[in-house]
Protein backbone atom coordinates (compact mmCIF):
# COMPACT_ATOMS: atom_id res chain seq x y z
CA UNK A 1 0.00 0.00 0.00
CA UNK A 2 2.59 2.71 0.79
CA UNK A 3 4.32 2.02 -2.24
CA UNK A 4 1.34 3.51 -4.16
CA UNK A 5 0.80 6.42 -2.27
CA UNK A 6 2.41 8.82 -5.14
CA UNK A 7 -0.12 11.24 -5.27
CA UNK A 8 -0.32 12.03 -1.44
CA UNK A 9 -0.29 15.29 -0.37
CA UNK A 10 -2.53 15.74 3.18
CA UNK A 11 -1.93 13.11 6.04
CA UNK A 12 -3.88 13.67 8.95
CA UNK A 13 -4.12 11.42 12.07
CA UNK A 14 -6.14 12.15 14.91
CA UNK A 15 -6.99 10.63 18.44
CA UNK A 16 -4.97 7.23 17.33
CA UNK A 17 -4.10 6.91 21.02
CA UNK A 18 -3.09 2.72 20.13
CA UNK A 19 -0.64 4.01 16.82
CA UNK A 20 3.10 3.05 17.11
CA UNK A 21 3.89 4.09 13.71
CA UNK A 22 2.54 5.30 10.48
CA UNK A 23 4.40 2.88 8.71
CA UNK A 24 5.08 -0.86 9.74
CA UNK A 25 8.38 -1.88 8.58
CA UNK A 26 8.79 -5.43 8.18
CA UNK A 27 11.89 -5.65 7.35
CA UNK A 28 12.31 -5.82 3.99
CA UNK A 29 15.18 -3.66 3.15
CA UNK A 30 14.45 -4.26 -0.83
CA UNK A 31 11.11 -2.35 -0.06
CA UNK A 32 13.09 0.77 0.89
CA UNK A 33 13.94 2.58 -1.95
CA UNK A 34 10.44 2.90 -3.16
CA UNK A 35 9.36 3.46 0.25
CA UNK A 36 11.57 6.84 0.12
CA UNK A 37 9.76 7.74 -3.37
CA UNK A 38 6.49 7.19 -1.74
CA UNK A 39 5.54 10.48 0.15
CA UNK A 40 7.57 12.49 -2.70
CA UNK A 41 4.03 15.10 -3.00
CA UNK A 42 2.96 14.70 0.94
CA UNK A 43 2.74 19.10 1.61
CA UNK A 44 1.34 19.13 4.85
CA UNK A 45 1.00 16.56 7.77
CA UNK A 46 -0.81 17.26 11.07
CA UNK A 47 -0.74 14.69 13.65
CA UNK A 48 -2.37 15.37 17.07
CA UNK A 49 -3.49 12.86 20.36
CA UNK A 50 -1.57 10.02 19.48
CA UNK A 51 -0.06 9.28 22.64
CA UNK A 52 2.16 5.91 21.50
CA UNK A 53 4.07 7.02 18.82
CA UNK A 54 7.68 7.26 19.75
CA UNK A 55 8.64 8.99 16.44
CA UNK A 56 7.14 10.49 13.09
CA UNK A 57 9.24 9.23 10.19
CA UNK A 58 11.56 6.22 9.91
CA UNK A 59 14.64 6.92 7.91
CA UNK A 60 13.36 5.88 4.63
CA UNK A 61 10.19 7.89 4.69
CA UNK A 62 11.81 11.10 5.70
CA UNK A 63 14.29 10.80 2.63
CA UNK A 64 11.21 11.62 0.41
CA UNK A 65 9.62 14.50 2.40
CA UNK A 66 11.07 17.08 -0.01
CA UNK A 67 7.87 19.06 -0.83
CA UNK A 68 6.90 19.23 2.74
CA UNK A 69 5.64 22.38 3.68
CA UNK A 70 3.91 22.35 7.27
CA UNK A 71 4.20 19.80 9.82
CA UNK A 72 2.11 20.30 13.29
CA UNK A 73 2.55 17.55 16.25
CA UNK A 74 0.14 18.29 18.51
CA UNK A 75 -0.65 16.06 22.05
CA UNK A 76 1.98 13.14 21.41
CA UNK A 77 3.35 12.36 25.25
CA UNK A 78 5.38 9.98 24.53
CA UNK A 79 7.12 11.23 21.15
CA UNK A 80 10.71 11.02 21.55
CA UNK A 81 12.32 11.89 18.26
CA UNK A 82 10.61 13.38 14.67
CA UNK A 83 12.32 11.35 12.69
CA UNK A 84 14.02 8.23 14.04
CA UNK A 85 17.54 7.96 14.13
CA UNK A 86 18.85 4.62 12.61
CA UNK A 87 22.82 5.21 12.61
CA UNK A 88 22.93 4.63 9.18
CA UNK A 89 25.65 7.76 8.41
CA UNK A 90 25.45 6.48 4.48
CA UNK A 91 21.65 8.13 4.30
CA UNK A 92 23.05 11.64 6.10
CA UNK A 93 23.99 13.43 3.24
CA UNK A 94 20.25 13.05 1.62
CA UNK A 95 18.74 13.78 5.19
CA UNK A 96 20.32 16.99 5.08
CA UNK A 97 18.11 18.24 2.06
CA UNK A 98 15.00 16.04 2.86
CA UNK A 99 12.96 18.92 4.84
CA UNK A 100 13.85 21.60 2.10
CA UNK A 101 10.58 23.21 1.51
CA UNK A 102 9.24 22.85 4.88
CA UNK A 103 7.57 26.34 5.92
CA UNK A 104 5.68 25.62 9.44
CA UNK A 105 6.75 23.13 11.83
CA UNK A 106 4.34 23.58 15.16
CA UNK A 107 4.61 21.41 18.12
CA UNK A 108 2.48 21.57 21.15
CA UNK A 109 2.53 19.60 24.21
CA UNK A 110 4.56 16.92 23.74
CA UNK A 111 6.48 15.82 26.89
CA UNK A 112 9.05 13.41 25.93
CA UNK A 113 10.67 15.27 23.33
CA UNK A 114 14.13 16.29 24.25
CA UNK A 115 15.27 18.03 21.23
CA UNK A 116 12.86 18.90 17.78
CA UNK A 117 15.27 18.88 14.71
CA UNK A 118 18.65 16.46 14.68
CA UNK A 119 21.43 18.47 13.15
CA UNK A 120 20.61 16.34 9.80
CA UNK A 121 17.33 18.18 9.64
CA UNK A 122 18.43 21.16 10.89
CA UNK A 123 20.85 21.53 8.05
CA UNK A 124 17.94 21.79 5.35
CA UNK A 125 15.66 23.96 7.12
CA UNK A 126 16.45 26.85 4.44
CA UNK A 127 12.70 27.78 3.77
CA UNK A 128 11.49 27.64 7.50
CA UNK A 129 9.38 30.59 8.15
CA UNK A 130 7.31 29.81 11.29
CA UNK A 131 8.38 27.66 14.37
CA UNK A 132 6.31 27.45 17.44
CA UNK A 133 6.87 24.94 20.18
CA UNK A 134 4.69 24.93 23.35
CA UNK A 135 4.48 23.06 25.97
CA UNK A 136 7.30 20.56 25.46
CA UNK A 137 8.18 19.93 28.99
CA UNK A 138 11.60 18.05 28.35
CA UNK A 139 12.96 19.93 25.63
CA UNK A 140 16.67 20.86 26.36
CA UNK A 141 17.57 21.87 23.18
CA UNK A 142 16.00 22.90 19.61
CA UNK A 143 18.28 21.21 17.70
CA UNK A 144 20.30 18.56 19.36
CA UNK A 145 24.32 19.00 20.31
CA UNK A 146 23.80 22.37 18.74
CA UNK A 147 27.03 23.38 20.37
CA UNK A 148 28.87 21.00 18.09
CA UNK A 149 30.96 23.42 15.94
CA UNK A 150 31.21 20.41 13.49
CA UNK A 151 27.85 21.70 12.04
CA UNK A 152 28.26 24.99 12.76
CA UNK A 153 29.18 26.33 9.10
CA UNK A 154 26.36 25.03 7.62
CA UNK A 155 23.90 26.26 10.36
CA UNK A 156 24.53 29.89 9.77
CA UNK A 157 22.21 29.28 6.42
CA UNK A 158 20.00 27.03 7.96
CA UNK A 159 17.82 29.39 9.13
CA UNK A 160 17.83 31.69 6.99
CA UNK A 161 14.30 32.87 6.17
CA UNK A 162 12.59 32.20 9.68
CA UNK A 163 10.55 34.93 10.23
CA UNK A 164 8.62 33.83 13.45
CA UNK A 165 9.51 31.92 16.46
CA UNK A 166 7.25 31.10 19.65
CA UNK A 167 8.44 29.37 22.22
CA UNK A 168 6.39 29.02 25.24
CA UNK A 169 6.11 26.84 28.41
CA UNK A 170 9.28 24.69 27.91
CA UNK A 171 10.83 24.91 31.42
CA UNK A 172 13.82 22.78 30.30
CA UNK A 173 15.19 25.40 27.72
CA UNK A 174 18.71 26.59 29.19
CA UNK A 175 19.40 28.62 25.97
CA UNK A 176 17.20 28.86 22.65
CA UNK A 177 19.58 29.61 19.26
CA UNK A 178 23.08 28.02 19.47
CA UNK A 179 25.83 30.90 17.84
CA UNK A 180 25.70 30.00 14.27
CA UNK A 181 22.20 29.34 14.82
CA UNK A 182 22.00 33.07 15.32
CA UNK A 183 24.32 34.16 12.73
CA UNK A 184 21.44 33.00 10.06
CA UNK A 185 18.46 34.60 11.81
CA UNK A 186 18.99 38.16 9.18
CA UNK A 187 14.84 37.29 8.74
CA UNK A 188 13.93 36.99 11.50
CA UNK A 189 10.53 39.89 12.27
CA UNK A 190 8.97 38.16 15.76
CA UNK A 191 10.36 36.76 18.89
CA UNK A 192 8.34 35.87 21.56
CA UNK A 193 9.27 33.80 24.41
CA UNK A 194 6.99 33.06 27.41
CA UNK A 195 7.28 31.00 30.33
CA UNK A 196 10.40 28.94 29.85
CA UNK A 197 12.22 29.51 33.24
CA UNK A 198 15.40 27.65 33.23
CA UNK A 199 16.22 30.04 30.10
CA UNK A 200 19.03 31.41 30.67
CA UNK A 201 20.34 32.90 27.51
CA UNK A 202 18.61 33.26 24.10
CA UNK A 203 21.64 33.02 22.20
CA UNK A 204 24.50 30.82 23.86
CA UNK A 205 27.42 31.96 24.85
CA UNK A 206 30.47 29.75 23.35
CA UNK A 207 33.29 32.98 24.11
CA UNK A 208 34.04 33.58 20.87
CA UNK A 209 33.71 37.10 21.18
CA UNK A 210 34.74 37.90 17.48
CA UNK A 211 30.68 36.29 16.39
CA UNK A 212 29.49 38.89 18.91
CA UNK A 213 28.48 41.76 16.68
CA UNK A 214 27.77 39.27 13.71
CA UNK A 215 25.05 37.91 16.06
CA UNK A 216 23.51 41.03 17.26
CA UNK A 217 23.69 42.70 13.44
CA UNK A 218 22.02 39.46 12.22
CA UNK A 219 18.74 40.53 14.03
CA UNK A 220 18.63 44.40 12.29
CA UNK A 221 14.77 43.53 11.06
CA UNK A 222 13.50 42.25 14.09
CA UNK A 223 10.22 44.40 14.66
CA UNK A 224 8.82 42.60 17.82
CA UNK A 225 10.12 41.03 20.55
CA UNK A 226 7.99 39.60 23.89
CA UNK A 227 9.34 37.78 26.60
CA UNK A 228 7.76 36.58 29.47
CA UNK A 229 8.27 34.84 33.01
CA UNK A 230 11.63 33.97 32.21
CA UNK A 231 13.08 34.16 35.54
CA UNK A 232 16.35 32.74 35.06
CA UNK A 233 17.01 35.02 32.00
CA UNK A 234 20.40 37.29 32.54
CA UNK A 235 20.07 38.98 29.62
CA UNK A 236 18.43 39.39 25.95
CA UNK A 237 21.41 40.23 23.89
CA UNK A 238 25.19 41.00 24.99
CA UNK A 239 26.85 43.86 23.34
CA UNK A 240 29.91 43.45 25.05
CA UNK A 241 32.40 44.08 22.25
CA UNK A 242 30.22 44.84 20.33
CA UNK A 243 29.09 48.47 18.38
CA UNK A 244 26.02 50.15 20.07
CA UNK A 245 25.44 50.87 16.38
CA UNK A 246 24.63 47.35 15.70
CA UNK A 247 22.11 46.77 17.96
CA UNK A 248 18.36 45.98 16.43
CA UNK A 249 16.57 46.92 19.75
CA UNK A 250 17.28 50.61 20.04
Amino acid sequence: MVLGLLQLQNLCIEHCSGMEEIILEDGDIGNRPGEVSSFRDLKIVPVMHCDSLKHLFSPCMALGLEQLEDLRIEHCSKMKEIMMEDGDRSNRPQKVSNLRNLKIARVMPCDSLKHLFSPCMALGLVQLEDLCIEHCSKMEEIIMGDGDKSNRPQQVSSFRNLKIVRVMHCDSLKHLFSPCMALGLEQLEDLHIEHCFELKEIIMEDGDKSNRAQQVSALQILKSVRVMHCHNLMYLLRLQDSRPEDCPLK
